[in-house]
């Protein structure tokens, strides 16, 4: 009965500073949270880089947009489509 879009994104980053144990592991479940409220710095063994602050302000600005306008396609980052 929902009638608000829902939109869905398939995170696959791994921390790229993090120790080689971290990196082992990938891009795990719940991950991407970390990058949406800026906490990566709770990652054992992690040092920001530059990658990683360019990945936590895209998904940043994604989820501020989702939050202000409904949907997370504002600005000039790739569109996200609508899931069924």
């Amino acid at each position: 009965a929902q009638e608000e879009p829902v939109y869905r994104y398939f995170f696959t980053h791994s921390p790229e500073n993090a120790s080689p144990s971290v990196r082992e592991d990938g891009a795990w479940h719940g991950l991407d949270v970390l990058y949406v409220f800026q906490q990566t710095d709770r990652i054992a063994g992690y040092r920001r880089g530059e990658k990683d602050a360019a990945v936590e302000s895209a998904i940043a600005s994604y989820w501020s947009s989702l939050a202000a306008a409904g949907h997370p396609n504002a600005g000039v980052l790739i569109e996200w489509p609508q899931s069924d």
